[in-house]
């Protein structure tokens, strides 16, 4: 503001501190009001102090609740740490021991074989073999072996230019248990005891009679009478006659 100089002054407005402290605000003979600025500044000393106190009893409170934190977070931790413990200890009294696992469980090992079972493959074409699989009783895969017309190998490789039968096993063994699979490949026609069946054989032998001219099957039943009267000849008791009764008395 400016009184009686051109100059800017700082002050308080009278009639603000008059509301507060009406001791320090004089009213001269023309009506204006002047404020006691000695008497505020013992006022103004007096608050800062009040403040200070109150500041310093905040700061005090907030250090004791940040200790009380810090115990209630280091007992809550020590809380957690307890129940851990006991949730491991509860988890590995209900586990089954791993020594009694496929007896408790009564665990049977089997083998399951992927794919078509008997196989059927064209003449020339690429076999693929789809294999087999096997688990143990927490369900993780077991390692088979295969084997190809009884020989271990690594990879199936099946040579489809001729009619067979190939036989594929899948063996697998865990704890002291033992599984086989056999998978039956049939290429073309397929083959039986060694490429010929027995019975098939017989009808292949009785089809070729059959078609045989019949001048070689005469032959055939000379040759069989030949050997009978060979086999006659051949036995003293046989192919010759009895003597009569006239004979056996001129031979005493």
């Amino acid at each position: 503001y400016t009184y009686g100089t051109e100059a800017n002054q700082i002050g308080a407005l009278a009639q603000n501190v008059e509301g507060l402290f009406p001791e320090l605000v004089v009213e001269d003979d023309k009506g204006y009001k002047q404020v006691n600025y000695t008497g505020l500044q013992l006022y103004a000393f007096e608050a800062i102090k009040e403040l200070s106190a109150k500041v310093q009893e905040l700061f005090d409170w907030k250090s004791k609740k940040d200790i009380k934190i810090a115990e209630l977070e280091q007992r809550i931790a020590a809380l957690e740490r307890s129940a851990n413990v006991a949730n491991a200890i509860s988890s590995n009294q209900d586990e089954t021991p791993a020594s009694q696992s496929v007896s408790d469980k009564e665990f049977t090992l089997e083998i399951t074989v992927l794919g078509n079972n008997p196989a059927q493959v064209e003449l020339g074409a690429t076999y693929s073999d789809l294999g087999a699989t096997a688990t143990n009783p927490d369900g993780g895969d077991l390692s088979i072996t295969t084997l190809v017309d009884g020989v271990e190998v690594e990879n199936i490789e099946l040579d489809t230019t001729v009619d067979t039968t190939y036989a594929i096993e899948y063996r697998v063994t865990y704890e002291g248990q033992e599984a086989v699979a056999t998978r039956e490949v049939i290429v073309g026609e397929g083959s039986q005891e060694n490429g010929v069946d027995i019975e098939v054989q017989k009808e292949v032998d009785t089809e070729e009679n059959e078609q045989l001219p019949e001048e070689d099957v005469q032959e055939e039943a000379i040759d069989d009478d030949n050997i009978e009267a060979q086999l006659e000849s051949s036995d003293p008791g046989k192919g010759q006659s009895q003597p009569t009764e006239g004979e056996e008395a001129s031979l005493i």
